[in-house]
């Protein structure tokens, strides 16, 4: 698997790179750098030659059972509205929704661009939606419900400086 720190994943998206030229494949997966740290990681792999593009990793304190939890699949966004995929986003296991940069992987503003308020207690465990310049999800588990996570549903406006919660 390409990357470094590259753990296990749920699965992939495939769209159009960055350079509107090729396809590329997006995976998230999850990611222990260390023993007491999990974290997500993400990388994109040119389709057509299997060549690493880029990768991006946040960690986190790896703490209860979520740390054995892989994140959702990313979800391609066209964010300036030009009909060309510019932007990856996910949500990671600790409330954290990210949206990267698809020409390097960078993150817009270098930060999560919207945290959820409970954080690793409300995880981000399933596929965003993306609609425009707006990103809907839901909170509170990875694979199943959990009667000790909080649930709700967000709607968030992203922009390249970060994101603004339009209702919850």
């Amino acid at each position: 698997m390409p990357g470094a720190e590259t753990g296990r994943t749920r699965g992939v998206n495939v769209g159009q790179c960055a350079d509107s030229e090729s396809e590329c494949l997006y995976l998230a997966t999850d990611s222990r750098a260390t023993e007491n740290s999990a974290g997500l990681h993400v990388v994109a792999v040119r389709l057509q030659t299997g060549e690493l593009l880029w990768q991006f990793s946040s960690s986190y304190a790896a703490t209860g059972g979520l740390y054995w939890s892989t994140p959702a699949v990313p979800v391609l966004m066209d964010l300036d509205q030009d009909r060309h995929n510019d932007t990856l986003v996910i949500g990671d296991l600790t409330g954290q929704l990210w949206a990267l940069n698809l020409n390097d992987g960078n993150a817009y503003g270098g930060a999560p661009v919207y945290t959820v308020p409970a954080n690793i207690e409300e995880p981000i465990g399933a596929a965003v939606s993306v609609y425009g310049n707006t990103v809907v999800f839901g909170t509170g588990g990875v694979a199943g419900s959990d009667e000790q996570q909080q649930y709700a549903l967000y709607k968030v406006k992203i922009s390249s400086e970060g994101g603004s919660l339009l209702w919850r």
